[in-house]
């Protein structure tokens, strides 16, 4: 680090810590554009590489990854809301078809955000949008959509389930992996979550992880999946720290945002 700027950065670093303990850490890239190119590679907390995953998405700023997204049709990709929210649509793309963060794949233009109208940013109430290419997904064995999990068709608590990102391997580096990387985590009880995370959980929000630690989502997996059995039931959406004791990471919930997908997309 640069010690030059050390104070305007710690005080950067205060804020952001008090944030964090306010309102939970939300799951996007803020990080310098250059920064996963170097150094160690990072990875989903306690996962390992994956292959193509046909529905995984990369949501880039200015073609540097940002957030994870999901095809759920072949003109709609879906993502967290706290992703999208302050965004230029014209800076934004999707990159489909690749594990390699850097490589191959098709780019995609955005030329359309839906912010889920309830969406709260400061509770992560409601944390999705709806993102329209404008240019068809072309579906084949590296891209293809993932069924949305039906209104009601809630998992249970322990069923596993599947995370993948190209996220950091911790909440204090800024390194990205260059390939995608998963890992399986079991789902929590609504009820225990919720008192884990101190009455933050609500009927709209998942959570999953084993409360022992060490497997989770964490900075650049937001917006990404969460599947049990082949449907899409979560979006990566924030959490207290990356793979802590005790503390479960936090997705929007798929089957409560169901409708309002419907509304839009006609899926």
């Amino acid at each position: 680090m640069d010690r030059g700027t050390s104070s305007k950065m710690l005080r950067k670093l205060v804020l952001a810590v008090l944030l964090v303990a306010v309102a939970g850490q939300v799951r996007c890239a803020e990080v310098p554009e250059d920064a996963a190119s170097n150094g160690p590679e990072g990875r989903i907390i306690g996962g390992s590489q994956a292959g193509v995953i046909p529905y995984q998405l990369s949501l880039r700023r200015n073609n540097s990854h940002k957030c994870g997204a999901v095809i759920i049709a072949s003109y709609w990709a879906i993502t967290t809301g706290h992703c999208v929210e302050k965004e230029a649509i014209s800076g934004l793309s999707l990159l489909a078809g690749t594990n390699n963060r850097l490589y191959g794949g098709a780019t995609h233009r955005i030329n359309q955000i839906v912010v889920h109208p309830k969406f709260n940013p400061a509770t992560h109430d409601n944390d999705v949008a709806l993102l329209r290419v404008s240019t068809p997904f072309v579906f084949n064995n590296k891209v293809a959509p993932i069924i949305l999990a039906f209104s009601g068709d809630d998992a249970s608590p322990y069923t596993i389930a599947t995370i993948s990102g190209w996220g950091t391997v911790s909440a204090n580096t800024y390194e990205f992996p260059t390939f995608l990387q998963s890992t399986n985590i079991p789902i929590v009880d609504q009820v225990k979550c919720n008192q884990l995370h101190r009455g933050r959980i609500t009927e709209n929000m998942l959570c999953a992880g084993p409360l022992s630690g060490g497997k989770d989502a964490c900075n650049g997996d937001a917006g990404g999946p969460l599947v049990v059995k082949n449907f899409l039931h979560g979006l990566v959406s924030w959490g207290a720290g990356c793979g802590e004791k005790n503390l479960p990471g936090v997705y929007t919930r798929i089957t409560a945002v169901r409708h309002w997908i419907a509304s839009v997309t006609g899926i």
